[in-house]
């Protein structure tokens, strides 16, 4: 059977914590009169008893109030001096000039061949979109399907099309 983690609450605790909530002070402020007791212990307490509050909490004062979050940790703005506004005033660098468009490559005009008509070495580069599919007949080179033309033509470089 695990050990049992809380520890029994006094009949002086309860007395402040039935004082205090129908106060209306939080369960934060009535924890750091009870030394060993968490804001959560006090709220389970008071939702375990039923102790009901008859004055609304008091409003948060701008000093109870977190500071708005940057986006940087603390180590980052001490480590960092006014990372903050570094970054504000970092300026991004102009974009890379964009690469002039390749011109559209000519129509083929070159010997033809069918697909069934294909040698082991000849260039299986399609130059018909349309059926019957006709293809380079031109020598391929070694390693590649594509003659040289086609085999450069194959690969995008840059900015594409």
């Amino acid at each position: 059977m695990p050990a049992k983690l809380s520890k029994q609450w006094t009949a002086a605790e309860l007395a402040i914590v039935r004082r205090d909530w129908p106060k209306g002070i939080s369960a934060s402020n009535i924890a750091r009169q009870l030394p060993g007791r968490s804001k959560s212990a006090v709220v389970g307490l008071v939702h375990r008893e039923g102790i009901v509050r008859t004055v609304p909490p008091a409003p948060r004062t701008k000093r109870d109030r977190p500071a708005p979050r940057t986006g940087l940790s603390r180590s980052q703005i001490a480590t960092e001096g006014n990372l903050a506004k570094k970054i504000m005033h970092h300026r991004q660098p102009a974009p890379a000039p964009r690469p002039a468009k390749r011109e559209k490559p000519k129509p083929y005009t070159g010997p033809t061949v069918a697909f069934d008509d294909l040698t082991r070495d000849g260039c299986r580069w399609p130059v018909t979109d349309d059926k019957p599919y006709r293809f380079c007949s031109g020598k391929a080179q070694p390693g590649s399907p594509y003659c040289a033309e086609h085999a450069r033509r194959s690969v995008r470089t840059g900015g594409g099309e």
